[in-house]
């Protein structure tokens, strides 16, 4: 893959520390000083000055006196001032812009893959972020939390996609890095991210919370091996297991949500399928209560740092009279549909009524039968059934796609019909 402007610096940068400062200890080092470049010129330009151990001291002063935690991850004081120097030369000729969650980025990129494998941690792509928020109903005022913040780049996205401005983001991060670079990345982004006060476990802490919405891409297949003091609100024997928490995470998530509130979260698509008698139990649970609005199976390869393939679990404790509207829509569209057959006839082919209704035998003249009963149908559950701008989305693409269909087999469909 061919790498971008500012991967091709961190790459040179990295590759100065290679051997030298383990793979992960170098994502650090490299996002703390880019951090400074971001967030203080001033800062940056006296850096460029100085040499020597006065340029480590400059750094752990920096983040001292601008009280930030970076120190508590690492401290330049034991870094070799030459090498920092040629750091430093390195990323000041990189066009470094305040974009998205560029500390994340810079983490992820020099991640080994072993500690991918320990935790569990996949960083999420831009489009499945995307794909997580378009499956919330997500309004002015609302609370999005992300018990799984890691760097922050979820709830980040999120604020620079939205419109609104009054949304209050919750993260919580049990990994003490990322949740150092989520708070420092808030500040490059003037964000209101809460993150706490400390790094604490996403099972164990802001129970009390309350939100609108949750979103989050927790570790895949995780275990605990200690014993657990969860909440009993969330956590419960028959649905949960300590060998694997996947359903846990979706029990945290419908823990946090208000009523008429939803959820997305991304898990392996083996959650589907695992037949441990608490895996099978979570999943009745979660279709009897009906919490399900959908399930998106994504493919193979969307995370590129892991084989796993995902799916997009699509909850949400909202009233489910869907189903009866869709009954009643149906039977609607087939009563009105049949009538408009013959008005133009009864109406002595009144050419007003004639935009209505079939005039011809054309494949248009019929599909009006469908497509406006159906457009009634649409204005109705929009503004009388409350239902969600995808829902208007989905059922315009459902009329196209019935359109296409008839269009391209209304041949076939005659000669199959013609015999009876």
């Amino acid at each position: 893959m061919k790498r971008t402007y500012i991967e091709s610096h961190i790459f040179k940068a990295f590759s100065k520390l290679n051997g030298i400062i383990p793979q992960d200890e170098a994502g650090i080092i490299l996002s703390g000083l880019v951090f400074i470049k971001l967030y203080s010129l001033a800062a940056w330009e006296k850096l460029k000055e100085l040499n020597g151990y006065s340029i480590n001291l400059y750094i752990h002063d920096f983040f001292i006196n601008e009280n930030l935690p970076f120190n508590r991850i690492y401290d330049f004081e034991g870094l070799d001032s030459e090498l920092l120097k040629a750091l430093i030369i390195i990323l000041d000729e990189a066009d470094i812009s305040i974009r998205r969650d560029v500390l994340g980025e810079i983490y992820n990129f020099c991640k080994s893959d072993d500690n991918r494998k320990i935790y569990g941690e996949h960083y999420t792509p831009y489009n499945v972020v995307k794909l997580l928020l378009n499956a919330l109903d997500i309004k002015e005022d609302d609370i999005l939390l992300d018990p799984c913040a890691g760097t922050g780049r979820m709830l980040m996205v999120v604020k620079d996609t939205l419109p609104f401005k009054n949304i209050t983001f919750i993260g919580q991060e049990k990994n003490p890095i990322a949740w150092t670079l989520a708070q420092m990345s808030a500040l490059l982004y003037d964000n209101n991210l809460k993150t706490g006060s400390s790094p604490q476990d996403a099972l164990q802490q802001i129970l009390d919370i309350s939100a609108n919405h949750v979103m989050m891409n927790p570790p895949f297949n995780q275990s605990y091996s200690q014993a657990l003091e969860i909440n009993s609100q969330i956590w419960d024997e028959t649905t949960c297991r300590k060998s694997n928490l996947n359903f846990t995470w979706i029990q945290l998530a419908l823990h946090y949500i208000k009523q008429n509130g939803d959820a997305a979260v991304i898990l392996p698509q083996t959650s589907l399928s695992m037949q441990r008698k608490e895996d099978v139990a979570a999943r009745q649970m979660l279709i009897e209560n009906k919490y399900i609005e959908g399930i998106i199976c994504l493919p193979r390869g969307i995370f590129p740092s892991t084989r796993i393939k995902p799916c997009l679990w699509i909850l949400s404790k909202k009233e489910k009279n869907f189903l009866l509207f869709e009954i009643l829509s149906t039977v609607f569209i087939l009563i009105l549909g049949t009538v408009l057959h013959f008005t133009f006839a009864f109406s002595n082919n009144n050419h007003i009524v004639g935009i209505f209704s079939a005039v011809n035998e054309s494949t248009w003249k019929h599909l009006k039968l469908l497509f406006f009963p159906m457009l009634i149908t649409i204005i109705i559950g929009f503004f009388v059934k409350n239902k969600s701008i995808n829902y208007v989305c989905n059922r315009i693409n459902y009329c196209f796609i019935l359109y296409h269909f008839f269009s391209i087999h209304t041949q076939e469909l005659s000669e199959l019909i013609m015999p009876f």
